[in-house]
């Protein structure tokens, strides 16, 4: 019960934080793979909960991938 109820403290200071701050390591993660759109980045990552690797496949079913 205690875990279950630090846990869902530690959502709500997540869910504070602005999605920039919340998802900097995985908006890294996305930029060193070549994902150079921040913004969609941003909305992929948002969309999947942070899940890079789901934000992954939905940015290439957007065509998001940069070929430069």
């Amino acid at each position: 019960m205690q875990r279950m109820m630090s846990a869902m403290a530690n959502n709500q200071t997540n869910s504070s934080q602005p999605p920039e701050q919340r998802y900097s390591q995985q908006l890294e993660q996305l930029t060193a793979m070549g994902f150079l759109n921040r913004e969609a980045n941003l909305q992929a990552l948002i969309a999947t909960f942070g899940d890079v690797n789901a934000a992954v496949e939905r940015l290439l079913a957007l065509g998001q991938l940069s070929m430069s």
